[in-house]
């Protein structure tokens, strides 16, 4: 999620689908596990927009996680730079693939 998100406990559903390039329907059935474990809970806003909220066991769960990235940097033996460059190159990747494909599946 984008920084503001990642820095709060609840996000809207759109916006969280489209940080991580799903459409609506794709992410719907993927929310609906962690809300069966208590992780999360979704909820209208006034504006009749999804939020998705963390629960405090998901609360947990999120402070646990924020711990990996600082182990995957020491793990892999590269400097922030270097993994930096690599996010770069990825998301240089993906953008020329998501070129290539037809404007349907661009736009889903």
């Amino acid at each position: 999620m984008g920084s503001s998100a990642r820095n709060s406990s609840r996000a809207a559903a759109r916006l969280f689908g489209k940080r991580i390039y799903l459409k609506s329907s794709t992410l719907t059935p993927l929310l609906k596990r962690p809300e069966g474990s208590g992780l999360i809970t979704r909820v209208r806003d006034g504006n009749d927009e999804r939020q998705v909220r963390l629960t405090a066991a998901g609360q947990r769960l999120r402070d646990d996680a924020e711990k990996i990235p600082g182990c995957v940097l020491h793990a892999s033996g590269t400097t922030l730079e270097e993994l930096g460059a690599l996010q770069g190159s990825i998301d240089i990747l993906r953008k020329a693939l998501i070129k290539r494909l037809p404007t349907q599946a661009r736009e889903a």
